[in-house]
């Protein structure tokens, strides 16, 4: 009996954590891409937001850097008579990614390049981290290092992460996450991410789930299974 009703609580603790609410920031610096090397150019700023409500999770990314660049243009003296133009993304919300735990959908839209939503199913273990034996402590947590590569070892993120709170899901499509990211690098977008709030309290509400971009019709991309 007494390892029945502990059974029951680790169930329902699961359960809980499981179902429970997370919101998050991240400070995020995206290198300017095609500058030369030895240009001093500063990263652009921008700001993550990350909501996960029970089953479903979105995040996007909103573009700092307008207020600077309103006209998404940035021109950089290097030396005297020589300039580097360059133009920027000007989309205000940039890089959503929605998944429903439920269905295993992925929804993206804004995505740099690509001009269309689009949707797709996923494996929940379409990637692999490799934890590594690191640690260090971030904002009084002690966090893991990970990284994950393409099937041809190609880099594609290294994360900070905070195992005790659950994330199955990060930001940019990172699927599988071992915990909470706190500091993470992006290596396809040039980006950095750096928490700087989270909360699993908060009420969220549901439209947040479904961004006015989504409206434009989604066009089917191939799926992400996990190859046995």
């Amino acid at each position: 009996m007494r390892e029945t009703v502990l059974l029951l609580i680790v169930f329902f603790f699961g359960m809980n954590l499981y179902s429970q609410n997370l919101v998050a920031q991240y400070d995020v610096k995206k290198e300017v891409m095609g500058a030369p090397k030895g240009l001093n150019i500063q990263p652009l700023n921008l700001t993550c937001y990350y909501y996960k409500k029970a089953d479903r999770v979105i995040s996007f990314l909103k573009a700092d850097y307008l207020n600077s660049y309103p006209k998404g243009f940035m021109k950089i003296e290097n030396g005297a008579n020589t300039w580097y133009n360059f133009i920027l993304n000007t989309d205000s919300i940039q890089g959503i990614s929605y998944f429903s735990l439920d269905s295993m959908v992925l929804r993206t839209g804004k995505l740099s390049g690509i001009n269309e939503n689009q949707w797709q199913y996923f494996d929940a273990d379409y990637r692999q981290w490799q934890k590594l034996d690191e640690t260090i402590s971030i904002q009084g947590m002690q966090c893991h290092r990970a990284i994950l590569t393409t099937d041809y070892g190609t880099p594609i993120a290294e994360i900070w992460y905070n195992p005790e709170i659950e994330m199955p899901v990060g930001m940019r499509n990172l699927i599988n996450v071992p915990g909470l990211i706190v500091k993470a690098t992006y290596f396809g977008t040039h980006e950095t991410f750096s928490l700087k709030s989270f909360s699993t309290t908060t009420d969220i509400p549901d439209e947040v789930f479904w961004p006015k971009e989504f409206n434009s019709p989604f066009k089917k991309d191939r799926d992400l299974r996990r190859k046995k």
